[in-house]
């Protein structure tokens, strides 16, 4: 029965608008993502952090819908909304492994595949989904009748005229036309009506007779069918002033204006799967929710055949058109149902909806079938988030994440002014990567935007990155071999001298290495007990004069100094601890100095960066034992004997005290290079040392061997060398390789020292 919508004054309080325009490129190169693959299927169903945070955005009447309809919060809704959207990246990934999928549905946030065999099962939850070996128990509707459900007096919705008549529907989707630019509407074609009469909104509370608004427009030809598998249509947005929103209105939960509640945001469409909630608003019944039960079932709907989705919610005439939702993707357009009168259960318990689905995934009838390359949904998209550090190398990426993303959305990225965009997939997880390999290196501008589809796309994101110099990475299997490629590219063809020190400890190594480049010659390591084959090859291609072994016979035993002997002429320079060591190798290699490092014995850190800086200046480095109150005597004399007339101490007061640094200061001036920790120090000492380099290393500060041989090498080349945590790069560092003009940076060890991070020069957190 249609019943008559009256004239009167119109108040507008809900408008539709067209969408922020996307760059024609940018909708060129916009590529729908493809579904998910199995290996970031997500069993639980619930985004990392976001759950809660979108759920405390929805509005209260929705709320109260799913606590009264499902019984379910809104973080349990939106976790199962999430497996739903997943939920056919699985199935496509089966079907195109050749599972027989015999159908999928959601129990709670679990999705259940019903297969042909157990082999077939196995592979099943390999993706994280239940398998079940079985045909599906699937509920047949077909032999329902449905009722379309236009035109019960009431609500706010829109009115269209059939003859002298006017009768009332719902908006659907936002969305526009892909052969034209033009906002449109969709909408049940069951509410064509008279195709060459304008739409206008009713503007009234739910429930009220309701007033003529505002005209919306026409429907645009070719769009409605109603029967044949398809309830749609499509309606042209006319005039101008609208303010274009991706939203579905709340209603007020049947009561109340359309903007009586917040709006629900549509970031998505995806296809409906059995057993996931879905709610759906209408300008007669507002929100309403319930259980999915069925797909792609063909119903008879007043005499016409459609396609639909079927649901245990409630729908009532005058809610027909409207959207339906699971979490904030659109499912489907309110069609028809068997409700009678009210919601009220009684009597009519069994009564269930349907949906003209937006997406099927048989490939049956559905809006995207329907109105593929004609129209398209509107979403809301946000704008893109930079996770990336200010420096990135050459062949690194600008990455970031983007905020209630789907796997459908894309990002484009500008740079420099180019109207030529880099795009890039958004993942399941949100996070997105872009390549800036080819944009050469300095500071580079760029201009972000989130797409989805042709027609969707965020505000744009504008900002700068500097990509930084080429980097390439020096490694071996081990320590040893390490070591040999630092000397490889150190001393190409011969070296007068080879130092040698033991790679099981650091404190011999530690003024070892300014010691080897003032004499012209590499650091090797070699374990205690003998020497590894790699290392006394490495030694013979040198064909050196002579070999220095720092340390006594339990750093360097007997045995592995014999065979050094059997290489080179071989001297041992040792002590009755690493302080007496330290002493004699640097009074063996140093005649006069004007200054001297003084650092910690009991670490590492702070020698790594300055063995390099003492090399490169061919200053020694000198071990004390930090935490005491005093340097002995044997350390005055040599600072004395070398002609020391300055002193740089590494490290803070944790590494060196006050008490030797008051001490040392009595005599000659003296100089702390300190940090809030190691990393902090060692750019400390390279500021001091360093105005320009064309190389710059980096090495783990969490570790000695890859630094004590790399040390020798930045030395021989007056380069700096950093040391950096093992997965980052603190942004100090990243500064410095600015300011020293650095063409190149190389790291020093394997990516178990060095991660790939640090090989993309991407900065710390901290």
């Amino acid at each position: 029965m249609r019943h008559v919508v009256a004239a009167a004054t119109a108040v507008l309080v809900f408008s539709f608008s067209a969408m922020t325009p996307v760059d024609p490129v940018a909708a060129t190169n916009a590529e729908v993502a493809k579904a998910a693959p199995p290996e970031l299927w997500e069993p639980n169903g619930v985004r990392d952090g976001a759950d809660t945070t979108e759920a405390a955005a929805l509005p209260r009447q929705m709320l109260d819908a799913l606590e009264r309809d499902l019984g379910i919060t809104g973080e349990q809704y939106l976790a199962q909304a999430d497996v739903a959207a997943q939920a056919p990246a699985v199935v496509d990934f089966l079907d195109g492994r050749g599972v027989d999928v015999l159908g999928s549905r959601l129990d709670g946030a679990k999705l259940v595949v019903h297969v042909s065999s157990a082999d077939e099962a196995e592979l099943v939850r390999s993706t994280g989904a239940r398998a079940v070996v079985g045909e599906p128990v699937v509920r047949d509707f077909s032999g329902l009748e449905f009722k379309p459900l236009e035109d019960m007096r009431g609500g706010t919705g829109y009115r269209y005229a059939v003859g002298a008549e006017h009768y009332r529907c719902s908006v659907g989707f936002i969305g526009g036309s892909l052969t034209r630019h033009a906002l449109q509407i969709a909408t049940a074609g069951h509410c064509e009506g008279d195709p060459n009469s304008y739409r206008s909104l009713v503007q009234t509370t739910a429930g009220a007779s309701g007033t003529s608004g505002s005209f919306i427009g026409s429907p645009e030809p070719g769009t409605f069918a109603f029967g044949g598998g398809r309830d749609i249509g499509v309606v042209d947005v006319a005039g101008t002033g609208w303010t274009a929103k991706p939203e579905v209105v709340t209603w007020g939960g049947g009561s109340g204006a359309p903007l009586a509640s917040a709006p629900i945001p549509v970031r998505d469409q995806i296809a409906a799967i059995a057993g996931a909630p879905a709610c759906k608003s209408g300008s007669t019944t507002g929100w309403t929710c319930g259980t999915i039960l069925a797909v792609d079932q063909l119903i008879n709907v007043d005499g016409e055949s459609v396609n639909l989705v079927i649901a245990d919610l409630c729908m009532l005439p005058g809610d027909s058109g409207g959207g339906a939702m699971i979490g904030s993707s659109a499912m489907g357009v309110n069609s028809a149902g068997t409700w009678s009168g009210t919601c009220d259960p009684a009597g009519q318990k069994d009564a269930v909806v349907g949906f003209f689905p937006m997406v099927s995934a048989a490939g049956k009838a559905s809006v995207s079938e329907w109105l593929g390359g004609k129209w398209e949904i509107s979403v809301k998209a946000e704008p893109p988030m930079v996770s990336s550090p200010e420096m990135v190398g050459v062949d690194g990426e600008l990455r970031g994440t983007v905020p209630f993303s789907n796997v459908r959305q894309s990002v484009n990225a500008y740079f420099d002014g180019l109207p030529t965009a880099r795009t890039a997939s958004v993942s399941p997880d949100g996070s997105w990567s872009i390549d800036v390999s080819g944009l050469g290196t300095g500071s580079h501008s760029y201009r972000l935007q989130t797409t989805w589809g042709v027609r969707s796309a965020s505000a744009t994101v504008s900002g700068n990155l500097t990509i930084g110099p080429p980097v390439e990475r020096l490694s071996g299997a081990d320590r040893y071999e390490v070591a040999v490629a630092v000397s490889q590219r150190a001393f190409p063809s011969t070296a007068p001298v080879v130092y040698i020190a033991t790679g099981a400890n650091y404190p011999d190594a530690l003024s070892a290495a300014p010691a080897a480049v003032k004499q012209g010659g590499p650091l090797l390591l070699t374990p205690v007990d003998g020497v590894p084959a790699i290392v006394r090859a490495e030694i013979e291609r040198l064909n050196p004069t002579r070999v220095v072994v720092v340390g006594g016979p339990a750093s360097v035993s007997p045995r592995a100094f014999a065979e050094l002997e059997r290489l080179a002429p071989t001297i041992r320079i040792s002590g009755a601890d690493r302080y007496e060591v330290s002493l004699a190798v640097v009074d063996y290699a140093f005649e006069t100095v004007g200054s001297a490092y003084i650092v910690t014995g009991t670490n590492f850190p702070d020698a790594l960066s300055a063995g390099a800086a003492g090399a490169a200046k061919s200053v020694p480095v000198i071990l004390v034992n930090g935490p005491s109150a005093s340097v002995n005597r044997a350390t005055e004399k040599l600072l004395d004997k070398l002609g020391v007339a300055s002193i740089k101490i590494a490290g803070g007061v944790n590494s060196v005290s006050t008490f030797i640094e008051d001490q040392l200061a009595m005599l000659r001036p003296v100089a702390r290079l300190a940090g809030a920790d190691r990393f902090a120090a060692s750019q400390s000492i390279n500021t001091d040392a360093f105005d320009r380099s064309d190389t710059v290393y980096l090495s783990t500060g969490f570790n000695y061997p890859d630094a004590l041989a790399g040390a020798a090498l930045a030395g021989k080349g007056q380069a700096p060398l950093f040391v950096v945590p093992t997965s980052c790069v603190p942004r100090g560092v990243l500064d410095q390789i600015r300011r020293l003009g650095a063409s190149k940076v190389v790291l020093l060890g394997g990516p178990a020292s060095l991660t790939p991070e640090v090989q993309s020069l991407e900065a710390c957190s901290f």
